[in-house]
């Protein structure tokens, strides 16, 4: 939890490297290599699971580009963000904005 919460206070281009977060946490690599492992996670799989959900919100509450997205979230290539967009949802991420902006634009229905 402690390592999420870092990563989302920060801009991904500034994310510490896993050597650095060790540092930060007074702990040796195969230590939080070890305490991750037992949480059945890694430190690349909480980056991306803060880069998805950091991804979600621009896409659902802003109107940046999916390029502009990609780059803040510290994609090289906007088709490296889609592919991983993808893997994540199982939608691309123009699909994912439209489909979540025609269920917000829909009126409720008494039923």
């Amino acid at each position: 939890a402690y390592i999420r919460q870092r990563l989302r206070e920060r801009s991904p281009e500034t994310w510490p490297s896993f050597e650095t977060c060790a540092e930060e946490l007074g702990l040796s690599l195969s230590t939080l290599r070890r305490r991750l492992r037992g949480e059945g996670t890694s430190y690349r799989a909480l980056k991306d699971h803060v880069r998805r959900d950091m991804a979600l919100h621009q896409l659902t509450q802003t109107r940046r580009s999916v390029a502009d997205i990609a780059t803040q979230l510290g994609f090289a290539e906007a088709s490296a963000f889609h592919r991983a967009f993808r893997q994540w949802t199982g939608v691309s991420p123009g699909d994912y904005r439209a489909a979540t902006r025609a269920t917000l634009a829909k009126p409720e229905q008494d039923g």
